[in-house]
Formats: structure tokens, C-alpha cells, sequence
């Protein structure tokens, strides 16, 4: 298991019990840490994904999501049926 990578620069805090049911949250970013933290992080296709947490005391957090789907073994060739010729007696 790879060590755990917390977003620096972007933060997720829960609503307060003032907001209406449909506000799932308040995502705060400080740009100039953000842009190089997403540089840094970021994939081959360029793109960084970050899971939103809860921590053991129950508050929100970003952490980078680096799993990597892994290879499908290769599917076995069809085998062709082998006609065989008559025997020639």
C-alpha cells in the first residue's frame, strides 16, 4: 500500500446546519498552492482525483485517489476446429 497523499492547497468542509439539505459542501482552494500540488500529482492523461474523507474524529478531507485499474488478462485465442481429410484407403 502506497503512502497517503493529502491535497495541499484545496480544502472540503462539511455544510454548516444552517444550509438547505441540497449543499453537500464547501470546497475552499488556494491557488497557488492548488496549481502546484495538481502539477505534481497529477497522471499520465492529467488528471488528478481526490476521494473526500472523514477522518476518525468525523471531520472532512481530500486525499489523491491513486489506484490504477490493473491489466485484464489477455483473452485465449478462439481454437479453430482441426478438419481432418479422409484417410486415403
Amino acid at each position: 500500500m502506497s503512502d497517503k497523499i493529502f491535497a495541499n492547497g484545496i480544502f472540503f468542509s462539511k455544510p454548516d446546519s444552517s444550509a438547505p439539505s441540497f449543499v453537500l459542501g464547501k470546497l475552499k482552494i488556494k491557488a497557488d498552492e492548488a496549481i502546484q500540488f495538481i502539477k505534481d500529482n497529477q497522471n499520465e492523461a492529467g488528471w488528478l482525483t481526490l476521494d473526500i474523507k472523514n477522518s476518525r474524529e468525523g471531520k472532512a478531507y481530500l486525499e489523491v485517489n491513486n489506484y490504477k485499474k490493473s491489466e485484464a488478462p489477455a483473452k485465449p485465442a478462439k481454437i479453430q476446429p482441426i478438419e481432418e481429410e479422409e484417410p486415403p484407403f
